[in-house]
């Protein structure tokens, strides 16, 4: 056995604990030094059998032999060709009502999903025949395009059904138009989760996540949050750069004073990428970012919060406003633009 090359340690000078991290699995232990100090020089067989064993199941500790990269690519490929699995994030707008000063969406492609783009989609799902079947609703802000959204679950439930095709689906959405009615609606089209971001506090949140043409978002969103997670799991999305990192725990309590978290809401944070077209915002490097969440994850194991900092996600296939490219229903390269016809 070796220690896998996605694991990292941190230590923590205030508890003189150590926290392993595997950026394979997002899992996060508890360790002290002694166990640290075999595991980083390879003394494996100084661990106690049920430690190896443990770490094993976390996979920790991999297969001396075992190419881990090549694992993770081989895994992501067979799953975007399985016919077994269709994961889909189908963008019925790219219009939004917001106006973040670190996007990366073109403002100016302001378009809805025409009914013939989205019967291209359903063709497409027959043509897949999955037995399982996922769509992310995203934006734009998919709220702005209800009627493509109604229409689209309707046939797509209406496939799965006739085809015995296991059916689910999520929404990311800055929360704006997501009340208790229209959360409650979205479950009747096999929404079960929704994702929406704070950016820390109310200050900060309506400076960075402004209606367009100006005014606040934060305590409209705060009550929509608890509203809809009375009918949808929600996960609150916390965008960091060097602006609010010190506002994201922040997030957690507003919260938690809110009566919904854990139980009804969960939270993470994802960094703001320099690589994103028009952000005006300084940045975290890879490391920095790496190095703040693991200080994050420390601070709230201290706490004793259950807050987690990285979402997994795989890149299948894209399909907004008027374009829907998928030439001879080949899947299109990750990162490929769609945008009008």
């Amino acid at each position: 056995m070796k220690l896998s090359r996605y694991v990292h340690f941190s230590n923590n000078p205030g508890t003189g604990k150590v926290y392993l991290f595997s950026a394979r699995t997002c899992g996060l232990a508890e360790l002290d030094p002694e166990t640290e100090k075999h595991l980083t020089t390879g003394q494996l067989e100084k661990l106690p059998l049920e430690y190896q064993e443990e770490l094993q199941r976390g996979r920790v500790l991999v297969p001396s032999g075992q190419d881990e990269r090549g694992a993770l690519l081989m895994s992501m490929i067979d799953a975007m060709a399985s016919k077994r699995h269709l994961g889909l994030t189908i963008v019925p707008t790219t219009a939004c009502n917001f106006d973040c000063d670190y996007c990366f969406e073109a403002k100016d492609q302001l378009t809805f999903m025409s009914e013939r783009v989205q019967d291209l989609v359903i063709d497409f799902i027959r043509f897949k025949g999955p037995e399982v079947l996922s769509v992310t609703w995203y934006g734009g802000e998919p709220l702005l395009g209800m009627n493509q959204l109604r229409r689209l679950s309707r046939a797509t439930m209406e496939l799965a059904g006739e085809n015995h095709v296991k059916y689910s689906s999520n929404i990311v959405t800055n929360g704006y138009l997501l009340d208790g009615d229209v959360a409650e609606e979205l479950k009747g089209y096999g929404v079960h989760h929704a994702q929406i971001t704070l950016d820390g506090s109310k200050t900060t949140h309506n400076k960075r996540r402004p209606l367009k043409g100006g005014g606040p978002t934060f305590s409209r969103i705060l009550s929509n949050i608890a509203a809809a997670s009375k009918h949808l799991d929600i996960a609150i999305r916390v965008n960091v750069d060097k602006r609010n990192q010190h506002e994201a725990i922040e997030v957690v309590n507003t919260l938690k004073s809110l009566g919904v978290y854990p139980d009804k809401v969960s939270c993470y944070i994802s960094p703001v990428s320099p690589s994103d077209a028009g952000v005006r915002s300084p940045c975290h490097t890879n490391t920095e970012f790496a190095d703040f969440a693991m200080t994050m994850l420390q601070d709230a194991c201290i706490q004793g919060t259950d807050c987690y900092c990285l979402d997994q996600f795989t890149c299948d296939h894209v399909c907004y406003g008027e374009g829907c490219n998928y030439p001879e229903y080949a899947p299109p390269p990750c990162g490929t633009d769609f945008g009008p016809e």
